[in-house]
């Protein structure tokens, strides 16, 4: 092994990555998903057809596994515990092809759009671009030493040419070079899409379709109507985007003389283009009292426009309020003389309904004895008849 990368630093480079990926994988538990441990595909493209083959040789009629407590499952950390990830056996491709897995499996048991189905995807789109820095760095930090080490032999024997030949790269750095390139030949930036609906006046899009790029499964549209369309990812993002003048100018300031006029108020000159005239403070020394202290003539706002816009937005408000709590303080005046007025009457009431009583007692009481009286006289007459 060389000095710049050594053993050590490969195992500190492989224990980084498992601690980042077991933090990056909390919600979403990629790194602890089992799969088969001896299932393995050289080309990354080939990775979702090849294990539903491996599946389906595996399978009975009915779609069960075969045998499946015979099967041997293994997990991304239990690898990483045996071992089986070191950049000399191929660990950086090797990582990357289980991490592929793994996401395809749970990416297509997850419905689309969920929340697990999108952690899965950014775990999968992060993890891998992850790998392939480390990947870089390494095979750069060997490319380095291996520069090193060249020159100062080509030095020694007299010839100093600074270029790196294939001959002088290790078999760790042809390894990791190798699988930088498989990595980076297969990731790529997904293309996302959109639904489309053309209606009676304009054609109308939805938001981007959160659909990951390991999903195999066919679009579900919504309705027979909808159309998907494809975004594109913009390439030249340093590239300044055109300014709308440029993209829909204005090939001529001539108006079409057969069409009317669309100008209005031609001839309007607003005030404020200009200075405007302001009023003016008088000085008039010993003659103060009775002479003006201000000249308004000629300015577009005095005094008397002041007042009128005062009493507009603010006067009439006062006003209508003073006149509203004078209207209240005289209902309730008006409303306690009643109340006074209405006890003096009950009282008034109250004493002459009892002498109006006292005669009727006594208008009864007289007619009875007249009653009585010619009852007693009716039987002397009779007799005398």
């Amino acid at each position: 092994m060389t000095e710049g990368v050594n053993d050590n630093k490969l195992r500190d480079l492989l224990a980084n990555v498992q601690s980042i990926l077991n933090v990056a994988s909390v919600k979403c538990h990629v790194v602890d998903e089992s799969f088969p441990a001896k299932f393995f595909e050289k080309n990354p493209d080939k990775i979702y057809e090849s294990y539903c083959k491996f599946l389906k040789n595996r399978s009975n009629s009915e779609g069960s596994i075969r045998n499946e407590d015979k099967l041997a499952l293994t997990t991304i950390n239990k690898r990483f515990e045996d071992g089986e990830y070191e950049p000399v056996q191929g660990g950086f491709y090797k990582l990357y092809h289980d991490i592929k897995l793994v996401c395809t499996i749970l990416i297509h048991f997850y419905p689309q759009g969920t929340r697990n189905y999108q952690l899965v995807d950014k775990f999968y789109k992060f993890s891998s671009e992850l790998l392939l820095r480390e990947c870089c760095r390494v095979g750069i930090a060997l490319t380095q030493t291996i520069n090193a080490k060249s020159r100062s032999g080509k030095a020694a024997s007299g010839n100093e040419a600074d270029e790196y030949d294939d001959d002088d790269a290790t078999e760790l750095d042809k390894i990791i070079s190798y699988d930088f390139i498989k990595i980076s030949m297969n990731y790529s930036i997904p293309i996302s899409h959109t639904y489309q609906i053309r209606t009676k006046d304009m054609d109308l899009f939805s938001s981007i379709i959160s659909k990951s790029n390991l999903d195999k499964r066919p679009h579900e549209l919504p309705n027979t109507n909808f159309k998907i369309n494809s975004v594109l990812p913009q390439t030249d993002i340093e590239n300044e985007a055109p300014r709308l003048g440029f993209v829909g100018a204005n090939t001529s300031n001539i108006p079409d003389p057969t069409l009317p006029p669309t100008e209005m108020m031609t001839r309007f000159l607003h005030p404020n283009w200009y200075a405007l005239p302001t009023t003016v403070w008088l000085k008039y020394g010993n003659y103060n009292s009775w002479a003006p202290s201000f000249n308004e003539n000629g300015t577009v706002v005095d005094s008397t426009t002041r007042g009128l816009i005062w009493l507009e937005r603010i006067g009439y408000m006062d006003l209508f309020e003073r006149n509203e709590k004078k209207a209240i303080e005289e209902e309730r005046l008006d409303a306690g003389e009643e109340d006074k007025n209405g006890e003096q009457e009950d009282d008034y009431e109250a004493v002459n309904g009892g002498s109006n009583g006292e005669q009727k007692t006594l208008m009864v009481m007289t007619a009875m004895q007249v009653l009585l009286l010619r009852m007693l006289r009716m039987p002397k007459m009779t007799n005398n008849l």
